[in-house]
């Protein structure tokens, strides 16, 4: 009898599946805890994701195109397992990055935090940028994926993804924002303003997506696509 095993939402689970013979047992974390195993373990795989961006929101009377969040940074050893001697890690879980209501002002999104765990670490995604005459706010956020650029009469360029994490954010063009980059691809530019990538990864029976990243919006205020 095989069965799926739900996982609980907002909380941290830990559950046992049989893969192809294999058994294998899951510790899911979604927020903040630690991982304690009381012996050696070895054969041990991890995937390490940091919290996605928000994309930046333009005021309510702006016909301009805001740029996607970036998608949190991957990091990952599926493949390539690893031993973690007995002992206590602690796991830090970083969150999505805060939506930008609707006001009348320009308002870049929010970068997402860092999760971590055993030394290592996820960079949280970049902030979509918004219309402005300041570079740092008109262009995307630097992170684990790299934010879309916000639309102006001078083009929002797309932020940087952190190495082996993630990939840049789309630049803006004159109908939209920039797409957030993914950790599978950069993002869109332009009409085609699609948010990068996710990676597929091999952790149940069959592929799973991670860390895509937003879509930018146009000037008719249509959001973007999410990639996953």
């Amino acid at each position: 009898i095989r069965y799926p095993a739900k996982l609980i939402p907002g909380s941290n689970t830990t559950f046992d599946e049989t893969i192809d013979g294999t058994d294998w047992r899951y510790h899911i974390f979604v927020s903040d805890g630690t991982f304690s195993p009381s012996s050696d373990v070895s054969g041990v795989e991890y995937v390490i994701v940091a919290g996605g961006a928000s994309g930046g929101r333009n005021g309510s009377s702006t016909a301009y195109g805001a740029g996607g969040g970036g998608a949190g940074g991957l990091i990952h050893n599926i493949g390539s397992p690893t031993s973690i001697p007995a002992g206590s890690y602690p796991i830090v879980i970083g969150v999505g990055g805060a939506k930008q209501s609707l006001a009348s002002a320009d308002t870049p999104g929010n970068a997402g935090g860092n999760t971590t765990f055993n030394g290592l670490t996820a960079v949280g995604g970049g902030r979509g940028g918004v219309r402005s005459s300041t570079a740092s706010i008109r262009d995307g956020g630097s992170g684990g994926s790299g934010g879309g650029g916000g639309e102006y009469t001078t083009m929002g360029l797309g932020g940087s993804g952190t190495s082996g994490q993630g990939y840049a954010g789309g630049s803006a063009t004159a109908s939209s924002g920039g797409g957030g980059g993914g950790a599978g691809g950069a993002g869109g530019a332009g009409g085609a303003a699609v948010g990068g990538l996710p990676v597929y990864l091999n952790i149940y029976d069959q592929p799973v997506p991670f860390a895509g990243g937003g879509g930018g919006a146009n000037q008719s205020a249509t959001p973007g696509a999410i990639q996953n």
